[in-house]
């Protein structure tokens, strides 16, 4: 099969969501599109196989997202929606998209890391895509089973103490980049940036997905002191995936109080746990565990193809603070 290889043009995306729905045999909108690549604040990561006859017949793509680490910023791309059309599988379609996509948007000529969540039989793919690709960890979750009731709690469903308050929002705010760069970002080692133009690309103008919004606050001055996006249900589970749980490091009192609204939402909607995503070597995990959350395995690996940055790299795999809205759970 004759084709050629070239990173996205305007207007290619009707040819793209038609793939992708007959491939994925899924309904993906043109709406749901732009949101997620021509919206994105971080812009786009796109190679496409086009055939002789003028049709896409292949897609490699990242979604980047603007990251902080001890070694400075740069950028985070997820793997996301690799597909080859039916008949042109098995013709060197993918590994021709793969070698421009890297050549193109990762080291050298990009300040990029290339990561993904693939499940773990499918981890080499990784491999094929890089030598270079490498396991991070298994991902594990937390969850807390809705049946029990909160032992922190004197006043279940009160979202507020004597110094803060929970409410939910629609859009996060200006303050929450005050509360991201002062009191989150130098505690967390690798991450996505999780300012407000990011949260609010994110999750507030997600076409698909009504996620809740949740900023915890202080009543007497307004300033932010937490952060939470929940998700009701996933695929066939009753779970509210908690997508964003940022608090200060060691303010407990905010961090149930987030918990505790985050709690009584799933249980409005009928489900059975909150499931979220906290790596052992980030100070949110001991203090959930603390709180009663249970520790269980997902069939989910964190891969990365290794930076030419050895200093970033071992950050990576030391302490790489994400969570389950950095997948694609849309």
């Amino acid at each position: 099969m004759r084709f050629a290889v070239r990173t996205y043009q305007a207007g290619d995306e009707q040819q793209i969501l038609a793939l992708f729905n007959r491939v994925f045999q899924q309904e993906r909108t043109p709406a749901h599109w732009h949101w997620k690549f021509a919206d994105n604040p971080a812009g786009h990561q796109i190679v496409v196989a086009v055939g002789e006859d003028g049709r896409i017949i292949g897609q490699f793509a990242g979604l980047p997202a603007a990251a902080v680490s001890p070694t400075g910023a740069f950028l985070l791309s997820q793997g996301i929606d690799h597909m080859v059309a039916a008949e042109a599988q098995k013709q060197g379609v993918f590994a021709a998209m793969t070698r421009h996509f890297v050549d193109t948007f990762l080291p050298p000529a990009r300040d990029v890391v290339f990561f993904s969540y693939p499940l773990a039989h499918k981890h080499s793919i990784d491999q094929r895509i890089s030598s270079a690709a490498e396991l991070v960890q298994p991902v594990r979750a937390l969850r807390w089973d809705l049946a029990r009731r909160e032992p922190w709690r004197t006043d279940a469903g009160t979202w507020r103490t004597g110094r803060d308050r929970v409410r939910r929002v629609q859009r996060f705010p200006a303050g929450v980049d005050r509360f991201w760069e002062r009191t989150v970002a130098p505690g967390v080692g690798v991450s996505i940036v999780r300012d407000r133009r990011y949260l609010n690309w994110r999750y507030a103008a997600c076409p698909d997905v009504p996620y809740a919004l949740l900023l915890a606050e202080s009543r007497i001055s307004g300033r932010s002191h937490g952060v939470a996006v929940l998700r009701f249900g996933w695929l066939a589970e009753r779970i509210a995936p908690l997508c964003e749980l940022l608090v200060p490091p060691d303010d407990r009192a905010v961090l149930a109080l987030l918990l505790g609204a985050c709690h009584d939402l799933a249980r409005e909607h009928g489900l059975a746990s909150v499931v979220t995503w906290a790596p052992p070597e980030t100070t949110l995990y001991p203090a959930l565990c603390e709180l009663g959350y249970a520790e269980e395995e997902t069939p989910f690996l964190l891969t990365t193809i290794a930076d030419a940055n050895a200093q970033r790299a071992a950050a990576c795999r030391a302490r790489w603070s994400y969570t389950m809205g950095d997948s694609d759970i849309y």
